[in-house]
């Protein structure tokens, strides 16, 4: 309950920081910059597109991949989905 909270606070968070014009995180300004520059894909799913990069990256650099990684994709799909539900 507390992973679900967390992401729906993050999502909407992130969400009224790019609406308030206050500036977004590093992590989130990549995808933002890329639905606005794809605009046939949402930002949602740009963001999830970029942390799976990220974590593909990741396996790759450490060559240690861990099955758990694999609750990651999921959490980033539904950080992705609340995006565009928010914006």
């Amino acid at each position: 309950m507390a992973l679900i909270a967390a992401l729906i606070m993050n999502s909407l968070g992130v969400t009224l920081m790019i609406k308030g014009d206050f500036g977004i995180s590093t992590l989130s300004s990549v995808p933002l910059i890329l639905s606005y520059a794809f605009p046939n894909l949402s930002f949602g799913v740009w963001n999830f597109f970029f942390q799976v990069l990220c974590l593909i990256v990741l396996v790759i650099m450490t060559r240690n991949p861990d099955p758990g990684y694999l609750l990651t994709f999921v959490i980033a799909r539904v950080f992705g989905v609340l995006l565009d539900f928010f914006c």
